[in-house]
């Protein structure tokens, strides 16, 4: 059985081994802890009965706009995949930035190649295409800045609107 849970120190070496394995875009260990430090609720993991992390999810609050938060990563291990592992730990993650931070609102890019992912956010949970940012990845792919809304944020309902280009540079 898997277990999903918040993430701590000792498991950032799993949660990178989970990227490079996964993801196109990778980070350097001290991007971990960054996130980790700052954010503690907001990095969340899948793990094996063996205690290996087979996926993860990492996000940030975004730093120029009140109430939003930032999904910065997403990853699951192939053998591990379409057994709802994505969905739980950015739902954790959502309702840590809801309830704990009080957002109201969710930023993430993604490549315009992922539509597994695509189709995750937009169907599951409602992520809308803000706009399509040219050549936002390292590669020149082009990425879709997407918001997901919380109907039932604890926050004002004001929200956050700002384009993609005031927002930091994370990708899932």
């Amino acid at each position: 059985m898997l277990t999903i849970r918040r993430a701590s120190m000792y498991d950032l070496i799993g949660t990178s081994d989970c990227n490079l394995v996964n993801v196109i875009e990778n980070y350097q260990m001290k991007y971990y802890f960054y996130h980790l430090l700052s954010w503690p609720q907001l990095t969340n993991i899948a793990v094996s009965p063996s205690g290996y992390v087979c996926g993860y999810s990492m996000a940030k609050l975004e730093e120029d706009v009140e109430n939003a938060g930032h999904l910065t990563a997403v990853g699951v291990l192939r053998s591990y995949r379409y057994m709802g592992i994505a969905k739980n730990v950015i739902k954790q993650t959502h309702n840590a930035m809801n309830a704990i931070y009080a957002c109201t609102a969710v930023y993430l890019f993604v490549r315009v190649s992922n539509w597994a992912a695509f189709n995750m956010y937009k169907h599951k949970f409602g992520y809308v295409i803000d706009e399509t940012v040219r050549e936002y990845f390292h590669d020149k792919e082009d990425a879709y800045s997407m918001k997901h809304t919380f109907a039932d944020s604890r926050a004002n309902k004001g929200g956050s609107n700002r384009s993609s280009a005031e927002r930091g540079k994370s990708s899932v």
